[in-house]
């Protein structure tokens, strides 16, 4: 009798940890993320950045893009998002 192992890959955003139905309906993108504690020993300390790359789904690629931008041929301009 032969054995056949089924592998099942879960594709989940790293963000909200929701399931996606395959690797398409995720973007993988590096945003800034800032650190408000070390990453040794996790005491606070002076925040810091440091580009993380995440797997997102639509609904959190959606958030986390605060910048928008539109222009052509190296003459773009760029705005925030949500305004104060």
């Amino acid at each position: 009798m032969a054995v056949k192992e089924v592998v099942t890959k879960v594709c989940s955003c790293d963000l909200c940890k929701n399931t996606v139905q395959d690797e398409t309906h995720l973007t993988n993108l590096k945003i800034p993320v800032k650190f408000l504690t070390e990453q040794t020993e996790g005491r606070a300390c002076e925040p810091y950045f440091i580009n993380k790359s995440f797997d997102l789904c639509e609904l959190c690629l959606d958030k986390v893009t605060v910048v928008l931008g539109q222009g052509a041929q190296g003459y773009n301009d760029y705005w925030l998002r949500y305004k104060s």
